[in-house]
Formats: C-alpha cells, structure tokens, sequence
C-alpha cells in the first residue's frame, strides 16, 4: 500500500543521493513534507530542479485513483 503523502520525495525523477540527502536533513523526506516546504526553501535546495520538484510532489499529492469494477451475479447453486 503506497500513502502517498508519505511517499518518499527521493522516488521522484532528479533526486538522487546527495540532493535526497539535504531533503531529509531539512525534514523534507516525504512528498506532503517536500510541498510544505515551499517554491523559495527548495530553490535554496535544490537549485534549479527545485520548481519542477515542487510540481512533480504536488501533481502526485493530487492525483486520485479511481476503481471501478462490474460484478456479475452468479449463477444459482446447483447449475
């Protein structure tokens, strides 16, 4: 089961060791923690990947899977 605001940020594309490393340093090892962050402190992070990772955990936070699924009644006993 994946809660995704629990989700760890270093499963998005372009974070890597070291820049996972300073995320969970600044308490930013999930995507909810990684959002709260905001646009200005993971500039001072992430340098230039910092908005497209915002984008990135933001687009994840909001997504929702939807399930739908047709159940046939089963034939009566004995059939």
């Amino acid at each position: 089961n994946l809660h995704l605001p629990e989700a760890e940020a270093r499963q998005l594309e372009g974070i890597g060791p070291v820049l996972g490393q300073r995320l969970r340093e600044a308490k930013a090892g999930s995507l909810s923690a990684l959002v709260d962050l905001g646009p200005a402190r993971l500039e001072q992070l992430c340098g230039g990947a910092g908005m497209r990772l915002l984008a990135a955990a933001r687009g994840l936070l909001s997504a929702r899977l939807v399930l739908s699924a047709e159940v046939a009644a089963a034939p009566p006993h004995g059939r």
